[in-house]
């Protein structure tokens, strides 16, 4: 629920060490340990993950005050299920451009970023 309804974004790093941190409106919950968004540009993001870039997803609830930060294993998805599944989902829901690719990112762990006494604890981790 906290990703849909809040504004999710990407932070990764190039081979330089240069962090890109840049807002993902289409991420969503693909499972329960597993988050993906549609990378429609191809741009820097894409290029560092291609690179080996570890990637992190942070949000922000201002309402609620509440901020997570997810870390995780990303997998780049081209022309197979998880890609197929999610052209659709784009060009005739959405009325946007096909998705290069679906990364997926396996959670393995979750921190909490809330101001106070929890922040940037870790609330899970595999």
């Amino acid at each position: 629920t906290f990703i849909e309804n809040n504004l999710a974004w990407i932070t990764t790093v190039d081979k330089d060490g240069n962090l890109d941190l840049g807002p993902k409106m289409s991420m969503f919950v693909l499972d329960d340990n597993h988050l993906a968004y549609h990378e429609r540009t191809a741009g820097q993001h894409y290029r560092n993950l291609q690179d080996g870039s570890p990637l992190v997803v942070p949000g922000a609830d201002l309402g609620e005050k509440k901020s997570y930060r997810v870390r995780g294993t990303v997998t780049r998805h081209t022309d197979d299920d998880i890609h197929v599944a999610q052209v659709p989902v784009d060009a005739e829901e959405k009325g946007t451009k096909k998705p290069a690719a679906i990364p997926v990112l396996e959670i393995t762990e979750i921190q909490d970023l809330s101001s106070g006494a929890t922040a940037g604890k870790t609330i899970d981790k595999d």
